[in-house]
């Protein structure tokens, strides 16, 4: 059983990409909407949710465990979740990867919250894979928000997206990570505005192909369970925002569960 903690929705989105194309494999999400956005906490504190989230899917049953987060991806790259349980994937790596083979100059942005953006983590991964590739990286922390309340398509939220992607355009990044499920929701209005040659990297759907490519290899979807059986969604805090959007991208009625 997969088993997906998350913060934001990046885990919605690589959910309903694993519901969409392996609509019988066993899947448990769990989301701390109590403490969202977690991008915006300190490591202290995402480190802590990150533990009790991980906790949680292994008492639900999880074998293969996924952070969608960026923040608390990081966390456990870092170390700072402590031991945590096995197989575990993140999007970092995927996200790198697809970044990396994008990219004819190896001038790459992002965009996410200020815990991912400090963190470094993708710098320190690209780095390693291309020591000539730089990384310029933008702290957006009012994109999830403008989101969540429905100003996806407002003027204000093109005029703050402007100024965001400024700095990048001025580096000439021909390759745009979207490292929050957020801002991929955004990229209709990104990928004008950051340029039409840019490559964007979705970093929940890079995380999704990661995780169908490692079931595929093992016994994670052999669990007995009925055919006809839909993920379990748990979130910390009841939204309804988070209900809508979760029923916006599995495309389906989503039965919101306490965590």
């Amino acid at each position: 059983m997969i088993g997906i903690f998350d913060s934001g929705i990046s885990g919605l989105q690589a959910a309903a990409e694993i519901e969409r194309r392996c609509p019988h494999l066993p899947l448990v999400y769990a989301n701390d909407t109590a403490r969202a956005p977690l991008s915006t906490k300190s490591f202290a504190t995402i480190a802590d949710t990150t533990r009790r989230g991980l906790q949680f899917l292994a008492d639900q049953g999880a074998t293969l465990f996924v952070v969608a987060s960026g923040s608390a991806a990081c966390a456990v790259q870092q170390g700072l979740a402590g031991p945590t349980p096995q197989p575990l994937l993140t999007p970092l790596a995927a996200t790198v990867e697809r970044a990396l083979a994008a990219s004819p100059s190896g001038r790459i942005g992002l965009i996410g919250g200020p815990a991912v953006v400090a963190a470094g983590c993708h710098d320190r991964l690209l780095r390693q894979r291309m020591p000539s590739a730089r990384l310029f990286a933008a702290s957006c922390p009012l994109l999830e928000a403008l989101v969540d309340s429905g100003w996806a398509n407002k003027r204000e939220t093109k005029m703050i997206l402007r100024r965001y992607l400024h700095p990048l355009r001025e580096n000439q990044v021909d390759t745009l990570i979207l490292a929050s499920g957020h801002h991929a929701l955004l990229a209709h209005l990104i990928q004008p505005r950051i340029g039409r040659r840019v490559r964007l990297v979705d970093s929940s759907l890079a995380l999704a192909e990661e995780v169908l490519a490692r079931i595929a290899d093992s016994a994670t979807a052999d669990t007995g369970l009925p055919a006809d059986r839909h993920g379990r969604y748990f979130v910390s805090d009841r939204s309804a925002t988070f209900a809508k959007m979760a029923t916006r991208l599995l495309a389906r009625p989503v039965e919101i569960l306490p965590w």
